[in-house]
């Protein structure tokens, strides 16, 4: 048990000092003219007019206000009623569990609790963005990598805003118990932590582990977060944490028009010290993340309709042969296959050559030549007919093109 003396001075009463302040929203001034007044062991300060009996039976622990809250919220309420006489004890059994750590944080301004608040924050990182880059996946490798038919900003929203219906199923799936999602809160970037206890394996027992997720990136289109899970009761793990990268990215464009989201999940072994099991560990948290992520790329393709990129790639194909071509004549194929410098300068050099064959006479054989064989006498002829070959390779190359085109018309 402890015991609280509460003396109220009638000069100071919180009343007086916000009379038109609700209940509710005077609770946190009113504290904080109250903490002095609130003395252990029985003990009244000399400056006390005007006292007020007030008891808490068991039934009647404050679950979303603290203690002095609580008091302050009856005191205003019976501040009509003539003051007593007498100071009387408060008992309060198990204040501990009257005060629960989700109460006391709940208070604080920069916690994170409802879906709204939620969304304002994102909103102001969104607006603190500089434009940096997106993260690079994590070392160890990629667990899952799928486009799905959502907006960017729902799919972050459904895998990490408060209370999210996703992430209870999810639990539910692979037998987690005691989750506490904590709050969001907003200080350089937003941060939370979660606790749960994972279901027992083969080789494990159920153990409790610890999540601390950070917003490395959300410009409203792109957003990055960081997870570093630490799981100390499992062998060696005070020397290591698994860290996981969610990646979310806007998707490709698909002829529906609907936004479409790309989400990526890269981990790596973030080892704290030296260990001659790190071999054995990485590969331990591999498979075990492997078959998480199994389950989790599951249900979520049952809550998020997956984006399949041969379907939407067979949609375009169905819309292009859909149009109709218009129909070539042979001389205009010919012409846009055949019609071109290379073509003309080749034609010509070939009609002259074939020309000076026909007005020269043959020559006697000289040096290494014999029946059959008429060699160059000079480098010329050597740079001409190797200027020749090159110009006919090219040509006969326009012409099998032109003739493929055709055959396929």
């Amino acid at each position: 048990e402890i015991f609280l003396a509460l003396s109220l001075s009638q000069n100071d009463s919180p009343h007086d000092q916000f009379p038109n302040v609700p209940n509710g929203e005077g609770t946190a001034h009113s504290e904080k003219s109250f903490d002095s007044s609130l003395v252990s062991d029985g003990s009244v300060t000399s400056a006390a007019s005007c006292k007020e009996e007030v008891s808490f039976s068991e039934e009647e622990k404050p679950s979303t206000q603290s203690l002095a809250g609580r008091l302050v919220h009856i005191l205003l309420n019976r501040n009509s009623e003539p003051p007593a006489t007498n100071i009387e004890k408060l008992a309060v059994p198990e204040l501990r569990e009257s005060l629960p750590v989700q109460d006391t944080m709940s208070e604080s301004s920069n916690d994170l609790s409802s879906v709204g608040t939620f969304e304002e924050a994102l909103k102001s990182l969104q607006s603190r963005d500089q434009g940096q880059d997106m993260p690079p996946n994590l070392t160890s490798g990629v667990l899952l990598d799928q486009n799905y038919v959502i907006s960017p900003w729902h799919l972050n929203f459904l895998l990490f805003a408060p209370d999210s219906t996703f992430m209870k199923s999810l639990v539910e799936m692979q037998g987690t118990t005691d989750l506490v999602e904590g709050p969001w809160k907003l200080e350089e970037t937003l941060k939370r932590v979660v606790t749960y206890t994972k279901a027992p394996t083969r080789l494990i027992k159920a153990v409790k582990a610890t999540e601390e997720q950070t917003y490395l990136k959300a410009d409203g289109k792109s957003f990055a977060i960081l997870e570093s899970v630490s799981t100390p009761d499992v062998p060696y793990g005070s020397c290591f944490r698994v860290e996981l990268l969610f990646c979310v990215n806007p998707g490709p464009e698909i002829p529906s028009g609907e936004q479409t989201a790309h989400l990526v999940i890269s981990w790596r072994m973030n080892f704290l010290q030296s260990t001659m099991m790190k071999g054995m560990i990485e590969n331990g948290a591999k498979q075990g993340l492997k078959d998480n992520f199994d389950q989790f790329s599951h249900l979520l393709a049952d809550t998020v309709k997956p984006l399949d990129l041969t379907e939407a790639g067979s949609e375009k194909e169905r819309v292009l042969s859909s149009l109709q071509t218009e129909q070539e004549s042979d001389w205009k194929l010919a012409w846009r296959f055949l019609g071109n410098c290379t073509m003309l300068s080749g034609l010509v050099i070939g009609f002259l050559f074939f020309l000076h064959i026909m007005l020269s006479k043959p020559n006697s054989k000289q040096g290494l030549e014999f029946d059959g064989l008429d060699m160059p006498d000079s480098i010329g002829e050597v740079l001409v007919a190797g200027i020749l070959v090159l110009q006919g390779q090219r040509v006969l190359e326009m012409i099998s093109r032109y003739m493929q085109a055709r055959r396929q018309k």
